[in-house]
């Protein structure tokens, strides 16, 4: 579908800024991420949680502990799809210095975006 989409929206001149939410385990899909561009994507949503690995798996969000979260958000910026993020605190496997690794998490990845919940 994307091969299509990238040709419809090239010969109209790219009409449209295309966003989606996915995985970050779409840093590992080169070709996937080369035609989401080609067809007019510019951002993609990732709920990217936490950075904490023990909150992760806590929270069953396993794919998340399989790739380096920093090098995922870093490899879709330079492919052209700016990054926006979701973030939780308040897991079991939350202490005092949650919210400082976020910040510094947060602070250390180009995500101009990051959303907070709890």
């Amino acid at each position: 579908m994307l091969s299509v989409l990238a040709e419809w929206s090239r010969g109209r001149g790219y009409p449209f800024d295309l966003f989606t939410e996915a995985s970050i385990d779409l840093a590992s899909h080169d070709s996937i991420i080369e035609m989401m561009v080609e067809a007019g994507f510019s951002s993609v949503f990732i709920g990217i949680e936490t950075p904490s690995r023990e909150a992760l798996l806590e929270s069953q969000k396993r794919q998340n502990t399989h790739l380096d979260l920093s090098a995922s958000v870093e490899k879709l910026t330079r492919a052209g799809l700016e990054v926006m993020s979701g973030f939780i605190v308040g897991f079991d496997a939350d202490d005092a210095g949650t919210f400082e690794r976020q910040r510094a998490f947060i602070q250390g990845a180009p995500i101009p975006s990051p959303w907070w919940g709890s």
